[in-house]
C-alpha cells in the first residue's frame, strides 16, 4: 500500500518545477516611444476598451483629435468636445469639456461617465504596434481605441 506521504514526496520535484515556470500570460504590447501628431490627428478612433473592462456591445464611443487642438466625439449617449495639448506622448485635455445632455440607459450612462472621467484626466497617449491608441489617466486607468483601418488590419492578421 502506498502511503499519502510517499505520493506527496514523489510529486514534490514536479510541483517545484511548475512553480518555477513562467505563467501563460499575454506579453505586453510594444509601444512607440515618440508619437507624431500626424499618426492620430483627423482620424476617428473607436473605443474598444475602458480600463480593461471592455465596453457595452453596440456602444458607439469615439474620439477625434483635430488639427485645431480640439477633441470631439461620441461618449456613448452624448456628443462631446473640448481642447487638448499633445507634446510627444504627453496628452492633456483642457477643461472644461462640453457635451449634450441626453439621458440613456443607466449602463450606458455609467460607461459614458467612466470614459469622460478617464479622458478628462489623460496624461499619456501611446500607439501600439497593432495600431491601438492607448490613453492613460493620472490614476493609471486606460482607454484603448482603434481606427477602422487598424481593426480591419488586425482581423486579417488573426489566424482563421
Amino acid at each position: 500500500m502506498i502511503r499519502p506521504k510517499t505520493v506527496y514526496l514523489a510529486m514534490l520535484p514536479f510541483l517545484m518545477l511548475c512553480a518555477c515556470a513562467k505563467p501563460n500570460t499575454v506579453t505586453s504590447v510594444s509601444m512607440q516611444n515618440t508619437l507624431s501628431p500626424a499618426q492620430i490627428i483627423n482620424k476617428t478612433w473607436q473605443v474598444e476598451d475602458i480600463n480593461q473592462h471592455g465596453i457595452i456591445d453596440n456602444a458607439h464611443v469615439t474620439l477625434m483629435f483635430g488639427d485645431d487642438d480640439r477633441i470631439s466625439g461620441k461618449s456613448g449617449c452624448n456628443n462631446y468636445s473640448g481642447r487638448y495639448t499633445l507634446t510627444g506622448n504627453k496628452l492633456a485635455v483642457i477643461p472644461p469639456m462640453i457635451s449634450t445632455r441626453m439621458m440613456c440607459a443607466p449602463a450606458l450612462m455609467q460607461l459614458e461617465n467612466e470614459y469622460i472621467a478617464i479622458l478628462s484626466a489623460a496624461e499619456k497617449v501611446e500607439l501600439s504596434q497593432v495600431g491601438a491608441l492607448i490613453i492613460t489617466s493620472e490614476s493609471g486607468k486606460t482607454i484603448t481605441l482603434m481606427t477602422n483601418d487598424a481593426v480591419q488590419a488586425e482581423a486579417k492578421s488573426q489566424p482563421k
